[in-house]
């Protein structure tokens, strides 16, 4: 059994031996404590992550397809593979996080703050991308941007 601690609702047990590769889709997961856990392959497909704190979070391969993560942190968590599609992550803290070869096809990031991420690989075919914070974000030629898109 897991427990899923928040600062915002009761704790959830889960039946499972471990974070990884658990299913979390469509909880309602807010200011869910989750930082520094091993969420490597976790499910959170529809899942209300907002507030949610996943700093340092072990995140590979994870499906936050349809998350709504907005306020989010994500701060140095590990996001490599992971799937963001259509992920809502509005004002999200992605600080010195790594999103190589992530998919963030559809993802609505606006004021999301990547300051340090790694984009190599990933697809940020973002909407509200121009009004995302991309300073010091690293990306290689491989990194995907929508059309006419430059980031600065």
């Amino acid at each position: 059994m897991v427990t899923i601690k928040s600062l915002a609702n009761e704790p959830i047990e889960i039946d499972a031996d471990s974070f990884e590769f658990i299913n979390l889709d469509h909880l309602d997961m807010h200011r869910a404590l989750l930082a520094e856990e091993n969420l490597t392959g976790a499910s959170f497909v529809g899942t209300i992550l907002r507030n949610a704190h996943l700093d340092g979070a072990m995140m590979k391969g994870a499906d936050l397809t349809n998350a709504r993560a907005m306020q989010a942190s994500f701060e140095g968590a590990i996001l490599q593979s992971a799937k963001l599609v259509h992920c809502q992550l509005n004002f999200a803290n992605l600080k010195d996080a790594d999103l190589t070869g992530a998919d963030l096809t559809g993802a609505d990031v606006w004021k999301a703050d990547f300051t340090g991420a790694k984009l190599y690989g990933a697809v940020m075919l973002c909407s509200r991308i121009e009004e995302a914070q991309l300073s010091g974000a690293m990306y290689d030629e491989t990194t995907v941007w929508p059309q006419g898109f430059r980031p600065k």
